[in-house]
């Protein structure tokens, strides 16, 4: 599953619905992989700060942690992403 364009900026509650899914189906053997971005017109595309995007990364890496150890009850509040709350 890659997506070039959203990759480093995907919403994470899709992504982490996709990603309990799959791991469900294939019998708890999915692997996630995450990477930061590495085009600056991926950002731009999405108004986001190129030179933020370690920070962005950082955020995103957290909320994912936290959605996927905690799924039912998820509150997150971020600089990049905020304001999140409910389960999957």
């Amino acid at each position: 599953m890659t997506d070039p364009i959203r990759g480093p900026l995907c919403r994470y509650g899709i992504s982490h619905q996709v990603t309990v899914s799959i791991d469900r189906l294939s019998n708890h053997r999915f692997l996630l992989g995450l990477v930061s971005g590495n085009r600056k017109n991926e950002f731009k595309a999405f108004g986001r700060n190129w030179n933020e995007r370690s920070e962005i990364f950082r955020e995103g890496w957290d909320l994912t942690k936290k959605s996927l150890t905690h799924p039912n009850r998820l509150h997150f509040s971020g600089n990049y992403y905020s304001k999140l709350t409910g389960g999957l």
